[in-house]
């Protein structure tokens, strides 16, 4: 199981700014989940930024925030060998999407006696 993961930093940032669409894939080896809003979204220099810790996006640096949402969310998904993976067009939403993997399964080792 991921340690520390909390999906509560991505979803209550896309929230803040708008409706939000979020959708969970699972395949034998990662889970995948994806929350789309449709806000403002982010130029490509802004995605660029996104993940920097206290950068704040122009339109949004008069709402309450810190700056920090997004910087722990990628760095959290890349200390359980995952991935954040930002998608946006200016003026049509930001797409997050976060790829984890899914441990591997062991499997038991049975001692005949």
């Amino acid at each position: 199981a991921p340690v520390g993961f909390r999906l509560s930093n991505p979803i209550l940032n896309c929230a803040r700014h708008s409706k939000i669409v979020l959708s969970v894939a699972s395949t034998p080896k990662a889970i995948e989940i994806q929350i789309q809003d449709h806000g403002a979204g982010m130029s490509e220099a802004e995605l660029a930024r996104a993940g920097e810790r206290f950068w704040r996006a122009e339109h949004v640096r008069q709402s309450p925030g810190t700056g920090l949402g997004l910087a722990i969310v990628d760095r959290l998904a890349r200390a359980n060998n995952g991935e954040l993976i930002l998608a946006s067009v200016a003026g049509a939403g930001l797409k997050a999407s976060i790829i984890l993997p899914r441990a591997e399964q062991h499997k038991a080792v049975s001692h005949d006696s």
